[in-house]
């Protein structure tokens, strides 16, 4: 009996050219009956019973093309004696022809492969149109075109236009002057910070340091008379000498260290 295309009513562009891929598919595949085609439903379209075979190729710009057969059939059609059988070139004519009413030329299906049969299943961001091919009443094969799924437009925004905010007025009703950017200083006025008066440095070893005991002396790297640090937040501010206030220490500031030389004060 003649094979003939699958009869499926598909009014939809994408449906028309898979339907009409089906038919050229049919049309290289052997079979027993008549070709008849039943649209997939969901969107994992039936696999063609255990041990079925499939191959696939990448239709440039449009999407995937995923022809899965028969275990029976996949043996027919391989080519070459085994254990070397060829089912790419068995299945060739077949997915060539789907491909074709694609207007895919066979030149352009450069990743032409085996695939697991899982690849009738849509991966992330595809959605699945896909034929069952039944000879006669027997699920044979299926035809399945992955196409990617658009982006959805962001969101439009439209322009809106929003007046100038008045300018605070003062007690007399007079508009105040805007503070200048940044804030004054004066805000900082109140924050308290830690001030560290340091006499000197020194490196000692593990053992050194094990041996102090009271009336130990640690030389420190700074000479005698020379003037102290003055430390805020451990960053160097100024440098002065040790005076007594009142049986308490204290520090006369003789040198404030400045930004003359466009560096930041610091040790």
């Amino acid at each position: 009996m003649t094979p003939a295309g699958p009869s499926v009513a598909a009014p939809a562009a994408l449906d028309e050219a898979l339907a009409a891929a089906a038919e050229a598919c049919c049309g290289a595949l052997p079979a027993d009956g008549e070709w008849s085609g039943s649209i997939a439903d969901g969107q994992a379209p039936a696999v063609p019973g255990a041990g079925a075979r499939a191959v696939a190729a990448t239709l440039p710009g449009l999407g995937r093309l995923v022809l899965a057969v028969a275990a029976p059939m996949a043996r027919e059609v391989q080519v070459g004696p085994p254990p070397a059988e060829d089912l790419p070139d068995g299945l060739k004519p077949a997915f060539m022809a789907a491909a074709a009413a694609f207007g895919v030329p066979a030149a352009a299906l450069a990743d032409y492969a085996v695939v697991d049969v899982a690849a009738l299943a849509p991966a992330a961001g595809e959605e699945a149109h896909g034929l069952l091919l039944l000879d006669g009443d027997i699920h044979r094969a299926t035809l399945v075109f992955l196409a990617p799924v658009a982006a959805p437009a962001p969101p439009e925004v439209a322009d809106h236009e929003f007046a100038p905010l008045p300018a605070p007025a003062g007690p007399s009703g007079a508009v105040a002057a805007r503070p200048p950017v940044g804030g004054p200083i004066e805000l900082l006025h109140e924050v308290e910070m830690g001030v560290t008066v340091e006499l000197g440095r020194t490196r000692m070893l593990v053992r050194e340091i094990l041996d102090l005991s009271p009336g130990s002396v640690i030389e420190l790297d700074r000479a005698a008379g020379a003037p102290i640090d003055v430390l805020v937040n451990g960053t160097l501010i100024a440098r002065g000498e040790v005076v007594v206030i009142d049986e308490e220490f204290g520090i006369r500031i003789t040198e404030v260290i400045g930004y003359e030389d466009g560096a930041r004060p610091g040790r």
